[in-house]
């Protein structure tokens, strides 16, 4: 019911700072083949995971998915993990973000095979893009401007992620998204601060999507 793949894109492996850009492709190529397949709004948390939107849900998201970039001697492996054609008893009971699929989501089943036929297009043509500076630029620029559409009037709450630097030690904290740098961090403005203070980072993570206002649509 779900589906769960790996990817070895050719070498060479992209440089350690480029990997978090790959990683928050990949999972923007899984949203818009989720979407391509379904109509399901669908976008990405970033930085890798497949979400909709909802706003009945504390977190303000359902999670349909998610990718994993590691490395492995020269390569770089993409995991993949999709919800499909899971019911909702098939779906983990409890997690920081509810667990949705297709299937909960539309009430009909799909072809997992046309899901990654559609996504190993998507998937081939955004690696092949990344590897030249111009690529990776153009890249990062359309998944900026997604995410600020996505998050539009909305309030982000992070925390740093456990295990990283200054974390047990740092409370959540509002931000407003304002971009990606070159490597596919996070900028964020200071929604606590009065001095507009940006936030770039690789080790936050969202832990909850605030509702859109009213007047953004």
């Amino acid at each position: 019911t779900a589906l769960t793949f790996s990817l070895v894109p050719p070498p060479p492996r992209p440089p350690a700072p480029a990997r978090g850009l790959w990683s928050l492709a990949a999972a923007a190529g899984a949203a818009a083949t989720l979407r391509a397949v379904s109509a399901v709004s669908v976008g990405v948390k970033w930085p890798n995971d497949v979400v909709r939107p909802a706003d009945e849900e504390p977190a303000g998201l359902r999670k349909l998915g998610g990718v994993l970039c590691e490395t492995a001697a020269d390569r770089l492996v993409v995991g993949v993990g999709l919800n499909v054609n899971q019911t909702a008893a098939e779906l983990p009971p409890s997690a920081q973000i509810p667990p949705a699929s297709l299937f909960t989501e539309t009430g009909r089943a799909l072809d997992r095979r046309r899901v990654l036929a559609e996504f190993l297009v998507r998937a081939e043509r955004c690696f092949a893009e990344l590897r030249s500076p111009a690529g990776a630029a153009r890249i990062r620029r359309a998944l900026e401007a997604e995410l600020a559409a996505w998050w539009r009037g909305r309030i982000l709450v992070c925390r740093l992620r456990p295990g990283t630097a200054a974390a047990a030690d740092a409370p959540p904290f509002r931000g407003r998204f304002c971009g990606l740098d070159d490597a596919g961090r996070l900028v964020l403005e200071n929604a606590d601060s009065s001095n507009a203070e940006r936030i770039t980072t690789a080790d936050a993570e969202i832990l909850r999507v605030g509702r859109r206002r009213k007047d953004e649509g």
